[in-house]
């Protein structure tokens, strides 16, 4: 079986006719600034002209999201290798940007301090807010978990919580159902309807905003790095969630004030179940809603990143 380390070790080399396409476009529209999203598209960098300003936005560490994994996978030497392989290869690239936009502080923070030497800003990420959040009068004994099982981030969340939070949930409350929405394999869902109790896959839906109404979401994310922005939506439609530290890291969601935050089971499924309480959840969905408005609005995102670019190309 093939080691889940090996794809970190190379960067692809795109082709010469993607990369004289590329320089065509940049030079019919006389483009001064390129700005490329997502790391795997990372290396591109290496084939751009000279005479353009080149910005990378990070919306996932890799580097973080490795070491999350080893401690998930176990470390041996081969894996440890391939991590730091992977690592001098992230920082190497970005050090060929003009600059790095990431999209939160914590992500920037750590950029800086594994030897990134061009600048870097902190932006972040904006999302709809619903005009209107509707009062929660009752809340269901409902957990919703939002994401495809392709993204591993996920896997690794929906295992951990089926296997330490579910079974303590349940024999506290019998009653509590727990829908999963997304994508998933049938094979992953017929095991783990086989296993564990009272499990729904809705796969996609049209409404989820519907799907999500009087229940609590949860992020149990523990690998992976950036912006959950599956957090900052729920926030903005009011709907009340739970969170590990990894899940909510880079926003500024208080815990007992927002939301609850916890890497413990016990104290995981203790903030589901006290999100029972309609008054509780009413106060949690207000103030993470408001600070959705104030804080990830569009204005704010536009005025941030003009600054930025026209720092890049003074």
């Amino acid at each position: 079986m093939q080691d889940p380390f090996e794809e970190k070790t190379v960067e692809p080399v795109f082709s010469e006719d993607f990369l004289r396409y590329v320089h065509e476009i940049i030079s019919k529209h006389s483009i001064s600034i390129v700005q490329v999203e997502m790391p795997w598209v990372m290396s591109i960098v290496l084939g751009l002209p000279q005479s353009v300003k080149k910005v990378f936005v990070h919306h996932e560490l890799r580097f973080v999201r490795n070491e999350l994994e080893l401690k998930t996978y176990g470390e041996n030497l081969y894996r440890r290798a391939a991590v730091e392989l992977n690592k001098i290869q992230e920082i190497g690239l970005l050090n060929r940007y003009d600059a790095i936009v990431t999209l939160s502080e914590t992500d920037k923070e750590k950029l800086l301090r594994e030897g990134v030497n061009v600048p870097v800003h902190s932006s972040f990420a904006i999302v709809n807010t619903a005009p209107k959040a509707e009062e929660i009068t009752k809340m269901e004994k409902t957990v919703s978990f939002v994401g495809p099982e392709f993204h591993l981030p996920n896997q690794k969340g929906i295992q951990w919580f089926l296997s330490a939070c579910w079974p303590r949930l349940l024999q506290k409350d019998p009653a509590y159902q727990f829908q999963i929405i997304g994508n998933w394999n049938e094979t992953t869902k017929t095991s783990l309807a086989s296993r564990y109790k009272n499990i729904k896959f809705l796969g996609f839906v049209d409404h989820l905003q519907e799907a999500l109404t009087n229940t609590v979401m949860i992020v149990p994310i523990r690998i992976g790095s950036g912006i959950r922005m599956k957090i900052l939506e729920a926030a903005a439609n009011g709907v009340p969630f739970v969170s590990t530290q990894v899940g909510a890291e880079g926003l500024p969601f208080v815990s007992g004030k927002e939301c609850f935050i916890a890497d413990d089971p016990d104290a995981f499924v203790d903030g589901i179940l006290r999100l029972q309480d309609s008054a509780l959840a009413n106060a949690f969905v207000q103030a993470a809603r408001h600070r959705v408005q104030t804080q990830f609005s569009l204005a704010a995102l536009k005025q941030n990143r003009c600054e930025i670019l026209k720092s890049i190309i003074r």
